[in-house]
């Protein structure tokens, strides 16, 4: 789902989003360890509809799910950088804090129409809350 077309319920400021990267680092650690799981199951050639692989594609998508009733949203379909959006608003545009899995707080951000190749630094920002 593209996160222009989101129905954004909660932005975030650089607190409440750092505040919580402890509990997504364990639920982003847990995502990356069973996408790797699935990954060597496909090399082994198991087939999709193996019943190890979708329970294991079920337990990420209730992760996914925790994740996003927090307010933010996974975004590394690679499954390699396990990289979390917080929506907010900055410079009165609609963007999101960036953060990727081992980073001990949040300092990038990009607009909504950008992406992780575009992270910018937030020291140089001024940063507004948006209720």
């Amino acid at each position: 789902m593209s996160i222009l077309k989101r129905n954004i319920e909660r932005f975030f400021t650089i607190e409440e989003a750092n505040d919580l990267i402890p509990y997504l680092e364990d639920l982003v650690y847990k995502i990356l360890d069973i996408a790797s799981e699935i990954k060597a199951q496909f090399e082994k050639g198991k087939s999709e509809y193996d019943y190890e692989i979708i329970s294991k594609i079920d337990a990420i998508n209730k992760l996914f799910a925790e994740i996003e009733n927090k307010g933010c949203y996974y975004r590394d379909w690679t499954f390699k950088i396990g990289l979390v959006d917080f929506p907010t608003i900055i410079d009165n545009r609609l963007a999101y804090f960036c953060w990727k899995y081992g980073e001990k707080e949040i300092i990038y951000y990009h607009f909504s129409d950008e992406g992780f190749t575009q992270r910018k630094s937030l020291e140089k920002i001024k940063i507004s809350r948006f209720n």
